[in-house]
């Protein structure tokens, strides 16, 4: 862990001077601001990484909040934007907290306050010491909404001496899919403990507005024409939109972009790479400063607010999700604009949403592009509108379809928790 924390130290003070990132997180995952109230109930202790990771834990938590009212419920996150949105959406929790870095004094003075019964890990996340100490503590540990990449699959084979001592401390492991299941079966992970139980996301519901509230927004975003919301967009992603949006605003000159990056922290640097194009780009957070003619001037809206992607989604004729044109991410969560009904176009690079792929695909809500083929997919579904609404149709037929993983999960909980 002191190693790793040697190689990684410059690109953390990169990312910390540059982008801002850790202010909030650093001192209190590092130790140095440790301040825990004292809960008088038995603890269920579930971690989730970041905002994906939240989102997708939102109905597990709730439920679990009613069906073991004799627990105090406590929720960590590694990320500030995950922080931000447990508090936000399970309102319901005890208490919320940054984990610590994964060093063994850390972990051990956390673990040894709260004492967990039962501790919960989202998806992919795997702290050594902390498990390690938890399992100490008396703790039944178990994966919820879990997957594995092909490539950590490969990973945890090469170091068998490691995962083993690593995924013994596991006593329940609820799956997404068949193919997390094969991929963990191939660890030489006990058959019994493996169970499908489905994509926890599938069962988060997202708020919807009403049309008069969807009025509000658009008449305060001076938004009139096709509106076109590209969400969560990593770097390098906007500049392969650039040069097709150009080729866009030709043909329809009150095209409306509406751009969410992934990290909003990026936010001024996305802002000046539309600035150095020439493309008449306004951030949400300056929009009401600015006046009227600039705002119906502006052809991208930054939206640099937590919160707004939902909204963008709902106000849009065409969405495109980032993170699946650049190799580096493997997509995000195509599903978020079927919920409202709206047609979406992602890119090649889907391999940690295969299973979200397929949903999609085969429902026809939307449409794997190439970035290659980006444009003229987008001008096809901007013309023919009965062909973009019944896509955006079938995408919410599709998602209304899908539900249950979070019922799953708690039955095979409950026997975890009897005495």
């Amino acid at each position: 862990m002191w190693l790793l924390a040697l190689v990684a130290l410059p690109k953390f003070l990169y990312h910390f001077l540059i982008y801002k990132k850790y202010h909030t997180s650093f001192l209190k995952r590092a130790g140095l601001n440790f301040s825990f109230p004292k809960l008088k109930k038995p603890v269920i202790w579930i971690h989730a990484v970041s905002l994906g990771e939240t989102k997708a834990i939102v109905p597990l938590a709730s439920q679990l909040k009613l069906a073991f009212p004799n627990y105090s419920l406590i929720i960590s996150s590694i990320t500030e934007t995950g922080h931000e949105e447990a508090k936000k959406s399970i309102s319901c929790a005890d208490y919320h907290l940054y984990l610590p870095f994964d060093f063994s004094f850390l972990t051990k003075r956390v673990v040894s306050h709260f004492s967990p019964s039962l501790v919960l890990l989202s998806e992919s996340d795997f702290w050594f010491n902390f498990l390690r100490h938890a399992k100490k503590a008396g703790a039944k540990i178990a994966l919820v909404n879990g997957k594995l990449s092909s490539k950590s699959a490969k990973r945890f084979q090469q170091i068998s001496f490691f995962s083993k001592e690593l995924f013994d401390l596991f006593d329940l492991f609820c799956l997404q899919n068949q193919e997390y299941y094969q991929r963990f079966e191939e660890l030489s992970i006990d058959c019994q403990r493996l169970s499908i139980t489905g994509n926890l996301k599938f069962d988060c519901k997202q708020e919807h507005l009403l049309i008069k509230e969807l009025e509000q927004w658009r008449k305060k975003l001076c938004l009139d024409g096709f509106i076109l919301t590209i969400g969560s967009t990593h770097p390098l992603e906007e500049e392969l939109f650039i040069p097709i949006l150009q080729k866009l605003w030709k043909v329809w000159p009150n095209l409306k972009v509406l751009l969410i990056p992934r990290h909003l922290q990026r936010a001024q640097e996305v802002a000046k790479l539309f600035s150095a194009q020439s493309i008449h780009c306004l951030s949400y957070k300056s929009f009401d400063k600015q006046q009227t003619e600039k705002k119906k001037k502006a052809q991208v809206i930054l939206l640099d607010i937590m919160g707004l992607l939902p909204i963008a989604y709902q106000l849009a004729d065409l969405c495109i999700v980032g993170g699946s044109y650049t190799s580096k991410v493997g997509g995000h969560n195509i599903l978020e604009p079927c919920e409202y009904g709206k047609p979406v176009i992602f890119g090649p690079y889907m391999h940690s949403q295969k299973e979200l792929v397929t949903l999609v695909t085969q429902s026809e809500g939307g449409w794997q592009i190439e970035i290659s083929k980006l444009y003229n997919k987008i001008v096809e579904l901007l013309k023919n509108t009965p062909k973009r609404l019944q896509a955006g149709q079938k995408g919410k037929e599709m998602r209304q379809n899908l539900s249950g993983s979070t019922e799953k999960t708690i039955a095979l909980l409950k026997p975890l928790l009897k005495k």
